[in-house]
């Protein structure tokens, strides 16, 4: 507008001055009308003047207006943030007590809301000011309009800062009380603190320490400890916090700081009282556990000297029969008898039980003498550590049983499981509760007598007792004895003797550091302890070495010993195997040299001369298996010899491996000739066989007998298989063609599962395979008048019916045969006269029901189905495979009359009798008028036909005058109208075609979902339209069609189905 007015304002200067010009040399009429035009202007000047005054004035009073708004926005800000400060105190004004720690937050939101509503008020106050000298910029009106409206808000303002401070005031003194509060709160957890640390104290009394456990004074103290600590975070917190209220006291006014010192002051003496009292506690706590700490530590050590004590007083009666007199027999006995132990041992190891031990051993009787224990326990020991004579292995005897016979609970008890601790772990002498006795220490060895209880029931091989140990899992097998259980009981005591001389020294240290206090007077006591373990440690390491040194001596006679037994027994090993070992190499050379001097001349030997060779490869090959193993054994047997032992048998180990690889290339070259005997046996006979099939098949086509009636003449007693005896008289019948040989190996042949129809089928019936395309002739003359039957193609299956025949003018050889594939019957040539071969014998063709498929009673789709093949089922091929190709099928997709979408076979409409689209139907091409009566100058316009609408013609066309518009009567399909429409206008246009694309269904015609032959159909299509959208071809895959007879029934029927991986039947070769 300011635009329009300031261009209007410039063209009336512009034309005032233009008129102004003009007017000093115009005269007359032309002044007169140019003064008027200037009188005009003027007028046009001052209305102009006035709008844009007013204009002006109205832009004011909006900027005025907007200043007003701004400002209001800020001051209702201002208000929506005092309304928060005052929520904020809604805590303090209701009746239930706050408490300090809901207080303290409560204020935190008092204060951040009325700093809020500060920050809010001065926002709005500078922008109240900022709008009052804008408005100064104005006009009267607006400015005073402008200015009355800010001059209001600044009174609202004053208004809520007035409000403001007495918020500020009520928070202020709520703080004081707040702090006062919690300070309060503080103290008392101190105090609290306090109280319960002298109940802890209460419970650690001076004269309830001798009483307490262990686990007891270190609870109490840990929970003195916690407790001492709580007091002293609490006190930390309340010092602090009290602290800085006493410095804020000092910023308030004098009639508010006197009381509030004041407060603080009486929270200042509870608070120094509670704390003089965590010192006196925390005092008496430390002697209280120095206390505790002397007394216990004056049992631990009189217990530890007097275990230690006894554990060497134990050490010491046990090695004193083995080191003293006649000690070194003794352990030498140990050793023998460990051996003994060791020898039993291993056999249980090998997987043999104690029981069938015990019965090797007795014989069933129910005990042993030492001399048939010592005689059985030398054809046993097979280790070198456990070598023993029978001299040695009597010396052992009283130490294995008690009496003079050795009865099963004894022999038993020597097979009873050893473990060894792999750790330190306690000793009970009970299965459960109980108390500790002593401790298996690491290394020692025990007998396990029962594991049922809780702990295993054990006994100690150091000493003989019997204890229970605590837990099995720290146990682990072993071989140790009694001698090496020793060792570690002593070794293990010595170790804790040291230990303990070691930690009381050390404890002795630590005490001599304090000068004052329960602990200054144990340390003399810690000292004469230490002086004791340091003796008892000298004793146990005199015995260890003193048992050491015993130990190695005996080691080293028994070593003596077992080396010089070792050095017979390997002697004796070593010429019992290269004994064993020739002998074997002897057997197994004579029968492979049979073999070898047999499979040379193979070729010239009859079949039942190639079977007996072969039945000695066979038993040659069981002797060098039998040599091979006996070798195997032989070495095996080197591996129970351990050590430098081995050494000395490495001769003997050399000459079994050169006879072990001698054997395998025996193995080897008789192989081959089994191989080669094999083949030749296989060739012989396959000749043979080859004879007397073609024997028999040429024999059964003279007899003219049908296989089937062949089959039940054959089998008399039993209707579904021939036996042998019926098979060779029914062959014997034929004639004098096929011998009884020939009749057993054809039956052993085709019968190997048993003689059943199929089978005899298959033996009787010849059939071929053609390998070169060649003519089937109606004679056995190839010149003859009867011309050529056909061409038979390569891979095509005949069946022989007559034949062979010589035809003498060309001199080849003829069969009259059948064409499996399509039932034709004529005669063939075998091979030609230049040794061309057109036809190659093959077996009987079988076929597999490989998937289920329908079996039909003639080749047509549409005939009756006879019933359903199963899986695995054979048949019997009678005729085919051909390929059978069919019509192509069209289907017209579209939408019925109720808009069901779907597909409609084309064949199967046109055989119900639907020869094309419907003739009554038209579509509309050119949008026209329908009309009342045909007349089209007197008609009247029911409605519009638009393009694309289906019109159904009713009654036949009316005949019009030469030269006029065709029209006829129709129902619109869409909506219902009946009326008079134009075909086709005067100029040629055409408005309606008869459709192409519309069918009316007269007979039931199905609906289906898809194109697929087994696709289900919607629903039957009868008396109503269906619009066509599109056609589609389908071009039906060809079938392979077969008449086969069931193994099963014998039902003879078709079947069809498509070839390819998954078809539903497939050849076999075998018939059942």
């Amino acid at each position: 507008m300011e635009q329009a007015n300031g261009a209007a304002k410039t063209k009336l200067e512009q034309l005032s001055k233009l008129l102004n010009i003009k007017l000093r040399s115009a005269q007359g009429f032309l002044q007169e009308e140019l003064n008027a035009m200037q009188s005009r202007i003027k007028k046009a000047e001052k209305k102009l003047d006035t709008v844009i005054a007013a204009a002006k004035e109205q832009r004011e009073r909006l900027q005025a207006c907007e200043l007003t708004a701004e400002s209001l926005e800020k001051v209702e800000r201002c208000e929506a943030a005092l309304q928060k400060a005052s929520e904020a105190e809604r805590p303090f004004q209701k009746d239930c007590e706050v408490s300090p720690a809901e207080a303290q937050q409560a204020l935190a939101d008092c204060e951040a809301t009325a700093l809020a509503a500060q920050k809010a008020i001065s926002e709005a106050r500078s922008a109240t000011l900022q709008c009052l000298t804008k408005a100064k910029e104005f006009g009267e009106a607006a400015s005073d309009l402008c200015t009355k409206d800010q001059l209001a808000l600044q009174k609202r303002l004053d208004g809520m800062a007035l409000k403001l401070n007495e918020l500020k005031k009520e928070t202020t003194e709520r703080k004081r009380k707040a702090h006062l509060l919690t300070t309060a709160e503080k103290v008392s957890k101190v105090e609290a603190a306090v109280k319960q640390m002298g109940e802890v104290m209460a419970r650690f009394s001076e004269s309830s320490i001798a009483t307490l456990s262990k686990d007891e004074a270190q609870k109490i103290s840990e929970e003195g400890c916690t407790v001492e600590q709580t007091a002293q975070a609490c006190m930390e917190s309340a010092k602090r916090f009290l602290g800085q209220r006493m410095q804020e006291a000092k910023t308030l006014q004098e009639a508010q700081r006197v009381p509030f010192m004041a407060d603080l002051s009486k929270l200042q003496s509870r608070l120094t009282a509670a704390q003089v009292e965590v010192a006196k506690l925390s005092k008496q706590l430390t002697e209280r556990e120095q206390s505790f700490v002397a007394v216990r530590l004056s049992q631990d050590v009189d217990n530890e000297l007097r275990r230690i004590s006894e554990e060497g007083k134990v050490a010491a009666q046990v090695c004193q029969d083995l080191l003293e007199g006649e000690g070194h027999a003794k352990l030498l006995l140990l050793l023998r008898h460990d051996a003994v132990v060791e020898i039993l041992q291993d056999h249980i190891s090998a997987s043999q039980t104690v029981e069938n031990l015990w019965e090797d051993l007795s014989a069933g009787d129910a005990s042993v003498t030492q001399d048939r224990f010592a005689d059985w326990l030398q054809s046993r020991s097979e280790v070198s550590s456990g070598t023993l004579t029978k001299e040695q292995t009597l010396q052992v005897w009283p130490l294995l049983v008690k009496g003079e016979q050795m009865k099963q609970a004894e022999f038993q008890d020597l097979l009873l499981a050893r473990r060894c601790a792999a750790n330190t772990i306690g000793l009970w002498n009970a299965p459960s509760g109980g108390r500790e006795i002593c401790q298996l220490y690491e290394g020692e060895a025990v007998q396990i007598l029962d594991t049922s209880d809780e702990r295993p029931h054990c006994r100690l091989l150091r000493d003989g007792s019997s204890l229970w140990v605590a837990s099995a899992e720290c146990l682990q097998p072993t071989a140790a004895g009694q001698l090496a259980s020793l060792e570690a009981y002593i070794k293990a005591a010595f170790a804790n003797c040291n230990f303990s001389a070691t930690q009381t020294e050390q404890k002795a240290a630590q005490v001599a550091s304090i000068k004052q206090g329960p602990l200054v007077p144990i340390r003399s006591k810690l000292l004469e302890v230490s002086k004791k373990l340091t003796q008892e440690k000298a004793k146990l390491d005199i015995l260890k070495s003193n048992l050491l040194t015993a130990k190695e001596a005996a080691q080293q006679e028994r070593e003596a010993e077992v080396k010089e037994l070792m050095d017979a027994k390997c002697k004796a090993f070593q010429e019992e195997s290269s004994r064993r070992g020739k002998e074997a190499l002897k057997e197994a050379e004579e029968a492979t040299n049979q073999v070898l001097q047999g499979a040379e001349e193979s070729q010239r030997l009859s079949l039942s001369e190639l079977e007996a060779l072969q039945t000695q490869g066979e038993t040659a090959f069981e002797v060098l298996k039998s040599s091979k193993g006996v070798i195997t054994q032989l070495l095996d047997s080197f591996d129970s010899f351990k050590g430098p032992k081995r050494t000395m048998l490495l001769q003997a180990r050399v000459e079994l491996n050169k006879i072990n690889s001698q054997l395998f290339a025996m193995e080897q070259k008789c192989g081959s000739c089994s191989e080669s005997l094999r083949q030749a046996h296989a060739q012989a006979l396959k000749k043979l066989t080859v004879r007397a099939r073609n024997a028999l098949r040429h024999a059964f086509r003279q007899s003219g007998l049908s296989p089937d009636s062949a089959f039940l003449q054959a089998a008399r007693s039993d209707q579904d298989q021939v036996s042998e005896e019926e098979f060779l008289l029914f062959v014997s019948k034929l004639g004098e063609e096929v011998t009884s040989e020939q009749a057993k190996m054809l039956y052993k042949e085709f019968a190997r599962s048993g003689m059943f129809k199929g089978n005899f089928l298959k033996a009787v019936q010849e059939y071929g395979c053609c390998v070169r395309e060649v003519a089937m002739t109606g004679g056995l003359s190839i010149g003859t008048v009867t011309g050529t039957i056909r061409k038979i193609l390569m891979h095509e299956v005949l069946e022989i019916l007559e034949g062979p025949c010589t035809e003498e003018e060309a001199n080849v050889q003829r069969v009259r045969c059948r064409a499996l594939k399509d039932g034709k019957e004529g005669w063939i040539t075998i091979k030609g006269n230049q040794g061309t071969p057109f036809l190659k014998p093959r077996e009987k063709p079988f076929l597999l029901v490989a998937g289920e498929t329908e079996f039909r009673a003639e080749s047509e789709l549409s005939s009756e189905v006879l019933r359903k093949l199963q899986m695995g089922e054979k048949l019997e091929l009678l005729e085919g495979p051909r390929e059978v190709t069919f019509e192509e099928k069209v289907f017209l997709q579209g939408v019925a009359a109720d808009g069901s979408e779907g597909f409609v076979l084309l064949q199967e409409m046109v055989s119900s009798g639907i020869e094309g689209p419907s003739d009554r139907h038209y579509v509309c091409k050119s949008t026209i008028a329908m009309t009342d009566v045909e007349d089209i100058t007197s008609c009247k316009v029911l409605c519009k036909i638009q393009s694309g609408d289906l019109l159904e013609a009713l009654g036949d066309p009316v005949e019009g005058e030469p030269g006029a518009i065709p029209r006829r009567r129709f129902l619109a399909c869409g909506s219902g109208q009946e009326g008079w429409v134009t075909l086709t206008g005067n100029a040629g246009t055409v408005y309606l075609e008869q459709s192409q694309r519309h069918w009316l269904v007269a007979s039931s015609v199905a609906l289906r979902l898809s194109t697929d032959d087994e696709a289900l159909a919607k629903r039957a299509l009868k008396e109503e339209l269906f619009e066509e959208k599109a056609r589609r071809t389908v071009r039906p895959k060809p079938q392979v069609q077969m008449k086969a007879r069931s193994l099963v029934d014998w039902t003879v029927g078709w079947v069809s189905f498509v070839a390819g991986p998954n078809a539903p039947v497939k050849p076999s070769s075998d018939a059942p």
